[in-house]
């Protein structure tokens, strides 16, 4: 157990790190981008090895959210234009946030941005249009109490705080100065030293690093730097400052050492690189900077771990990641992936690795929908390493079910009947337990086998049509647990129309837009999940398979397979590359770099270029007579190998599922392990399989 002394100065330690960069590294865990345009706050799950985000749903907050901070198992977003900020429990095993009981708390004037203090007791927000900032108590339950307020310069904007918490620095954007304040450490109150002209021009962001302050100026181009008298909190201005970045300098960050500062240049789109003189504080530009960011960075983060750069790209609606070189401070782009909205904000949290792991498989005998034939769901656990298949006890039948799926978040099975002998089609969801059961399962009817989910697991939309009354639009769900009983609940005015009695096809990465079969955009509204047609999609019908990033989506065509841009605003797709297959629908892995189309006969792998999406031919095929299936993790490729049976019912050849690993380096493929069974089935066997976050 770990005693309240020792929980205290982790938080401390993890407070000092987030806001002055202590020189103790960390693990990346979670991270958070509040989207601007839209209320909401995209969660994700970060790869400790590669820095990689992986979708992990989004939450609502207030209108027109900015900034994230967390304070230990709580976290705050400012919502500039409903004057308030957002109260959130953090669910540490899942990064999943939770409304507090008290969900907002009033912050007057326009709070801009936020900073707690590194005791855990205090949240600072500043107020752009009171031209003040605002003193919270944080209480044990995470509830805020306002204590009181003080004046800042003309349209205050960001607020910075020394690793000790002895001093808080305002910039302020329409005077072009930075305030200084003595923090008490025992009230949290603030009282004025002093303030400082930056001898720039719309001052933004702020940072301390080390014994050196710095300010990005947007309307100069440039970043001022300050030496702090570590004992009144004065500033002097660094020799040679202010220092030339690019056009609208925004955000800026630095690695944990303070040995290189990034700063964001909303306008010219990319990241200037500075070497700190750790004696002066004086800056000097990296070579090959600035690098290369999408449009309009607004918020750039360092990882716990020193590794890697997040880049919240507003323009394009995605976080850039990038790994740093420790000893040039040199930055290479690795991966990005899309968030729900427009991103101002980018927070990395700091605690032991996470990892998305295949947890159960589910077998199912194609036979079952044979009149009174009722086969188990053959049941197994997942070896994290290998893949291979453990087998549990099963306790789901699956009496005339033609199909079976999870959901996008691994987290949910799906059986699917096409009513051929109980019409009319209908589909059983539940919840996975970690020892393969699914209790509590739901049904509604619905005509396809497939549906369409969100990244968070809440929302499913399918189609019905009624043997009697015809087509009958399409039907929102929201998933839910109520006393820990899975539910299955109808939204608020479904089922919507479709104008071609379209089918639900799929959701984009983010939850945004859903696509149906004929060729129709949805927006879904993220507080309750409510249906808004867009117009068409600008392409032809398409089985969708989406690129990790949430840039692309592909289709199979006619003779090969389509590369197709994703519009983050309205979700319209533009063609970008055709590439000529044998078959098959595209099976992407995890890290997106690799995808592999089975056309009936052999699995054939391709690199996937990360501007266009196009798809280049790699080694040899995989020989193969089976079917083949990712599992939910996108680690894994699964080949089922159909065995024969006599006309009598007797196994004549044993069925076989192989596992392969997939290299996320390389694309190669390595036999780790196979499954062998008698053959009791005339129509083969079909696989599901699920994940889980450890």
């Amino acid at each position: 157990m770990i005693s309240l002394k020792t929980r205290s100065l982790v938080l401390l330690s993890a407070l000092c790190f987030c806001l002055s960069g202590l020189v103790l590294a960390g693990t990346p865990r979670f991270a958070f981008v509040p989207n601007i345009d839209d209320g909401t706050v995209s969660e994700f799950i970060v790869n400790a090895a590669t820095g990689q985000l992986l979708p992990n749903g989004y939450v609502s907050a207030g209108n027109h959210p900015r900034s994230f901070v967390q304070v230990g198992d709580f976290a705050y977003v400012a919502n500039m234009n409903s004057d308030t900020i957002s109260a959130y429990s953090i669910n540490q095993s899942t990064g999943r946030l939770q409304p507090l009981p008290t969900p907002t708390y009033a912050a007057p004037g326009t709070p801009y941005a936020l900073i707690a203090h590194p005791n855990g007791k205090f949240l600072y927000a500043v107020s752009s249009a009171g031209d003040a900032v605002y003193l919270y108590s944080i209480q044990s339950d995470g509830s805020l109490d306002e204590i009181t307020d003080i004046a800042t310069g003309s349209s205050p904007r960001f607020l910075a705080i020394t690793g000790n918490g002895d001093f808080l620095y305002v910039s302020n954007f329409y005077s072009d100065n930075v305030t200084a304040y003595k923090v008490s450490a025992i009230t949290g109150r603030l009282a004025s030293i002093g303030t400082y002209s930056t001898d720039g021009s719309k001052p933004s962001n702020i940072m301390v690093s080390n014994n050196f302050l710095y300010v990005t100026n947007s309307g100069s181009n440039n970043v001022s730097a300050f030496g702090i008298n570590s004992s009144t909190g004065a500033l002097s201005h660094v020799s040679g400052s202010p220092f030339a970045a690019g056009d609208s300098p925004y955000s800026l960050t630095r690695e944990y050492d303070g040995h290189f500062i990034y700063v964001a240049n909303s306008l010219s789109n990319n990241i200037s690189a500075f070497k700190v003189n750790a004696a002066t504080g004086a800056l000097t530009k990296l070579a090959g900077s600035p690098f290369a960011a999408t449009k309009g960075t607004q918020a750039l983060k360092v990882d716990p771990s020193n590794k890697f750069l997040y880049a919240a790209d507003a323009g394009a609606e995605e976080v850039l990641v990038y790994s740093m070189n420790p000893t040039t401070g040199a930055l290479t782009e690795t991966s990005s992936i899309r968030t729900h909205g427009i991103g101002f904000d980018v927070y990395v949290s700091n605690g032991a690795a996470v990892s998305l792991q295949p947890s159960i498989a589910y077998v199912m005998n194609n036979d079952n929908d044979i009149p009174f034939n009722v086969f188990p769901l053959a049941t197994h656990s997942i070896n994290l390493t290998t893949g291979a298949f453990t087998s549990l006890p099963s306790s789901i039948d699956t009496a005339d079910i033609s199909f079976i799926s999870s959901d996008a978040t691994g987290q949910l099975l799906y059986q699917w009947s096409s009513g051929w002998h109980f019409p009319p089609a209908y589909v059983i969801v539940c919840r996975v337990l970690p020892d393969g059961s699914c209790p509590n399962a739901v049904t509604d009817f619905s005509d396809s086998a497939f549906g369409a989910d969100d990244t968070q697991g809440v929302y499913h939309y399918l189609s019905y049509t009624d043997p009697n009354l015809g087509y009958q639009g399409l039907f929102g769900y929201v998933f839910g647990d109520t006393g820990g009983v899975f539910t299955m609940t109808q939204i608020n005015g479904s089922p919507f129309t479709s104008s071609a009695n379209g089918e639900p096809l799929g959701l984009d990465l983010t939850g945004k837009f859903m696509y149906d079969s004929a060729d129709e955009i949805f927006t879904v509204n993220p507080g309750d999940g409510v249906l808004t047609h867009g117009g068409t999609t600008g392409s032809s019908k398409y089985t969708p398979t989406l690129h990790p990033n949430g840039r692309f989506l592909y289709s199979v065509v006619s003779g090969g397979v389509l590369a197709e841009g994703i519009d983050p605003v309205n979700g319209t797709l533009t063609k970008l590359a055709f590439t000529a297959t044998s078959g098959g629908t595209p099976l992407i892995e995890q890290s997106g770099q690799f995808a592999y189309l089975y056309d009936g006969k052999k699995i054939n792998p391709y690199r996937i270029n990360p501007t266009t999406g196009a798809l280049a031919k790699l080694s040899s095929p995989l020989i193969t007579a089976a079917s083949v299936q990712i599992d939910a993790t996108k680690n894994f490729l699964y080949l089922l190998l159909n065995g024969t049976m006599s006309s009598g019912g007797a196994s004549l050849t044993p069925t076989v599922i192989a596992a392969y690993k997939i290299n996320h380096t390389t694309g190669t493929l390595t036999h780790t392990a196979s499954l062998s069974f008698p053959t009791l089935s005339s129509t083969g066997y079909s696989l599901a399989t699920t994940s889980t976050l450890k």
